[in-house]
């Protein structure tokens, strides 16, 4: 048997294939570590009962070693798969490691929910017997370590729940799979304590996540949204990054908030799985299992023994009944943030926003077909209206200053300087909260440079081409020529320059620095280390990532920005507010920050860039434009002793 079956691949065995006293009856499913095929006992063919067989891809490998321990000797339960026997293949002793297992013929999870449609209180049963079930097998010292939808089977014959697939498994005292500092898993399925390690520690400190109860527990409380109300608490469609600060730091939405016909008591459950901090979730399954049952007793009867979601009718395509599928819940579009910033709106004047609501506004608005009239004689006058301010408005302003001289207003009448972008907001501004005594000083303010144009410079322009004519005396017949210094030639100018050879802005970009010398020792006392840092919500006024895919990105434009940490770094806690500047028009964008604000109002001097490296700043995502930048509304930053700007090759601008 060995020499026929020694050229067989792990991954396609044809049916009649034997593997040990099994014969491979079909395919089931291949994933990245193993092959599962349909099998029956050689002993007894034609058998009702087909059995499910797993073989490992390569030989020796640890997982499938391990899954064999688990489902063999620490992990039997009536809610786990059984074990039928195991082996090697095609050599007994070098070959690859398979098991045979019950072939659980039932729905995952969230197709059961969707497709049955059962009652909350068949779902909280079902719910309840899981948590019951990790409970009992994490008194073993047994974790799952990839509790999902796809692994929790509802079994046709009797609906009671199954968990599957134990090839991620752990149990104490095993050695671990990877070297890596978080064990193998789902990402959108990970605790907040998994998370938090990974953003702390686990990125640069070697040490590695160890695994416990509230990891299994969460992730079924996430498993069980998902079936209740059509979506996991943050979309799997996130970029990673994005996916372990939200898990880490933000509060979920409660499942009521999607589907409203879940009842209160059920929702608040829920929730409570998915809760941030360890003292505030249920500490074992035991506790889940009975606070899933006791939920029941509250509210109405009716609404427990309601389906989960409503039927919507299908038109069906032939004769007889038509079909149904549940009507799926969308996704909240109000996103849930943590405790909001010391950065406050101010209310704006009474005054804004209200012109033209009284009465004598309303009389006087003109009809519909008057506004349209309007319409189309603006939009012909527009570009007169454009092109004769660009021509007026510069040459008025010459001639203010051809005429004024070096007169120059007094202090007390020259305008107070407006706030910058970042501190403005539609309908009020934006106050900083107010700082201490105490509060050490700002960094030195960040140095910039000005690239020259590559432009000609207006001046020149304006004197290219053939020499200017002597001004021709004035007579009755001919149009009066203006002298020089005259409105007209200044107007003429401008135009010149303004209309027909575009005026040329110059670019600015960072410019070379070290981080102040008295900002390195406030640093390195609140331990803020070089090449480290921590993450941080881009821009605060643009707000924090969402929980849907559309709402991770932040627009940036080159000049002062906010941003908020999201994690704690040294002695600044998490919620410090970080001020900078970001510069766009390279082919990435760079920011630098120079001041902290702690939550209780401390300022510290900073030196802190964007990036996991210190000169290559970050690149801009697919939407970017001139002047406007498409970043992560989470990003890394980096501690720094010396500001670096790294100029672009000039093959890397023509990419």
């Amino acid at each position: 048997m060995h020499e026929e079956t020694s050229f067989l691949r792990p991954e396609a065995l044809p049916p009649g294939t034997e593997v040990g006293q099994w014969r491979v009856v079909e395919k089931l499913g291949v994933g990245g570590y193993g092959a599962v095929y349909g099998v029956e006992d050689v002993h007894h063919p034609g058998a009702s009962h087909l059995l499910a067989l797993k073989l490992a891809l390569r030989p020796g490998d640890l997982r499938a070693e391990r899954e064999v321990v688990l489902l063999m000797e620490k992990a039997v339960h009536p809610h786990v798969v059984r074990f039928h026997g195991c082996g090697r293949w095609p050599d007994p002793t070098e070959g690859h490691t398979y098991h045979v297992m019950d072939r659980v013929r039932g729905q995952p999870l969230d197709v059961w929910a969707e497709t049955l449609n059962p009652s909350f209180l068949r779902f909280a049963e079902v719910g309840a017997k899981l948590a019951l079930t990790l409970g009992e097998l994490h008194g073993r010292g047994v974790f799952h370590r990839d509790v999902k939808p796809d692994n929790i089977l509802i079994r046709e014959t009797d609906g009671e729940p199954v968990l599957v697939d134990f090839g991620v498994g752990d149990y104490v005292g095993a050695a671990p799979l990877t070297s890596t500092p978080l064990p193998p898993g789902t990402t959108h399925l990970r605790s907040p304590e998994a998370m938090r390690f990974w953003l702390e520690r686990g990125q640069r400190s070697g040490k590695q996540y160890a695994v416990g109860p509230a990891d299994d527990l969460y992730a079924l409380g996430a498993s069980l949204c998902r079936a209740v109300t059509g979506h996991y608490p943050f979309s799997p469609r996130l970029p990673a990054d994005v996916l372990g600060v939200m898990i880490a730091t933000w509060r979920a939405h409660a499942p009521q908030d999607f589907n409203r016909r879940i009842p209160r008591a059920l929702s608040d459950v829920l929730a409570r799985m998915l809760a941030k901090e360890p003292g505030k979730h249920y500490r074992d399954g035991a506790e889940v299992h009975d606070a899933l049952l006791s939920a029941a007793a509250f509210g109405g009867r009716a609404q427990w023994e309601a389906s989960l979601f409503e039927w919507e009718e299908v038109l069906a395509a032939g004769k007889g009944e038509a079909p149904r599928r549940i009507r799926r819940p969308a996704h909240p579009t109000r996103p849930v943030t943590p405790d909001e910033p010391r950065v406050r709106l101010l209310p704006a004047h009474p005054s804004v926003g209200r012109r033209g609501r009284g009465p004598r506004a309303e009389a006087q608005a003109p009809s519909p077909a008057r506004r349209q009239a309007w319409g189309l004689a603006m939009r012909r006058s527009s570009w007169a209206v454009v092109l004769g301010l660009g021509l007026v408005l510069p040459g008025i302003w010459l001639l203010a200053v051809h005429f004024s001289g070096s007169q120059r207003a007094p202090e007390s009448a020259r305008a107070e300087p407006s706030l910058p972008a970042a501190l403005r907001s539609r309908g009020g501004e934006v106050a900083r909260a107010p700082e201490l005594p105490d509060a050490g000083s700002a960094a030195a303010p960040l140095p910039m440079e000005s690239t020259p144009a590559a432009a000609a410079p207006a001046e020149a322009r304006v004197t290219k081409g053939p020499p200017m004519k002597k001004p021709q005396q004035t007579t009755p017949d001919a149009s009066p020529q203006q002298e020089s210094g005259s409105v007209g030639r200044v107007l003429g100018t401008t135009a010149a320059v303004c209309v027909g050879l575009a005026c040329a802005s110059a670019q600015v970009r960072p410019a070379n620095a070290d981080c102040p010398a008295e900002t390195r020792t406030v640093m390195e006392e609140l331990g803020l280390r070089p090449k480290n840092g921590p993450t941080i919500i881009t821009d605060i006024q643009q707000g924090e990532p969402g929980p849907t895919e559309d709402q991770t990105h932040a627009i940036v434009r080159s000049g002062p920005i906010i941003s908020k940490m999201l994690i704690a770094y040294g002695q600044l806690p998490e919620g410090t507010l970080l001020f900078g500047k970001v510069f766009t028009e390279s082919t990435n964008v760079y920011g630098r920050y120079d001041r902290a604000q702690t939550p209780d109002g401390k300022t510290y001097p900073v030196c802190f860039t964007l990036g996991n490296n210190a000169e290559d700043g970050l690149e801009k995502l697919p939407g970017s434009q001139p002047g406007a930048a498409h970043i992560s509304r989470v990003v890394p930053i980096t501690a720094v002793k010396r500001f670096v700007f790294k100029e672009p090759r000039k093959e890397e601008e023509e990419e």
